[in-house]
């Protein structure tokens, strides 16, 4: 299995601002578990859009680990990827939504080599994928989900939190996610705590237990940033 990348829009509350409205925001982020992962990317408002309104390109680069066992064989696996997309945005006192397409490139390289695993090598596929946040009263209702059109894999993920502490930006809550492809699923759950700066850098630190459809089970901690500029 591959371990959950966050994405930080997905995690992450855009910061408010009173000035000019931003145009951009960079993240970036790992994750260790059953098998590690990091990531960086950036998304970027199209001429005539606004962070949060219209249109934007968004990029990320990704790369990392996982081990898991097939015929009694443990198989390790290295992966790297990079995505990019066309992004629409819709944002308000609400909340925040998105909804992305785009092309998807992976390279996997197995050790030892696993012939009934079809996303060894290089893959390209086309990414669909959804996120955002939706406020209600002091909680917030948060989502990320992403489908790979052809290899059908998927990750959603689902959270909900409340701010804590107003004054120093502080949210805390529950997540919980599903993972998988036609080969395998796992689900996780855990808690997270974030913080918004009033300087444009947000960050956010989750906790929790992962468990594969075999019923290995593994904890895991995320930890991802972002600015908006």
């Amino acid at each position: 299995m591959k371990p959950a990348l966050i994405v930080a829009l997905s995690s992450l509350a855009l910061p408010s601002f009173a000035q000019e409205a931003p145009r951009s925001v960079a993240y970036a982020g790992f994750s260790s578990g059953e098998g590690s992962s990091a990531y960086a990317g950036a998304i970027t408002a199209l001429p005539g859009s606004n962070l949060g309104a219209g249109l934007a390109f968004r990029s990320t680069i990704s790369g990392g680990n996982y081990r898991y066992q097939t015929a009694g064989t443990d198989i390790e696996a290295d992966y790297y990827g990079l995505e990019v997309g066309l992004v629409q945005q819709w944002s308000g006192p609400w909340g925040r939504a998105n909804v992305s397409i785009g092309p998807r490139f992976t390279q996997t390289d197995l050790s030892p080599q696993d012939p009934g695993n079809d996303r060894q090598g290089s893959r390209g596929d086309v990414a669909v994928g959804s996120d955002g946040a939706r406020n209600i009263g002091d909680f917030q209702l948060g989502w990320f989900g992403s489908l790979g059109l052809f290899d059908e894999s998927y990750q959603v993920q689902g959270r909900i939190g409340r701010l804590i502490v107003p004054q120093s930006g502080i949210s805390a809550g529950l997540e919980v996610g599903l993972q998988g492809d036609p080969s395998y699923k796992n689900k996780s759950l855990g808690v997270f705590v974030s913080r918004e700066f009033k300087t444009g850098w947000a960050a956010q630190a989750s906790v929790g237990n992962s468990e594969r459809d075999d019923g290995d089970r593994a904890a895991y901690l995320s930890v991802g940033v972002s600015r908006v500029f």
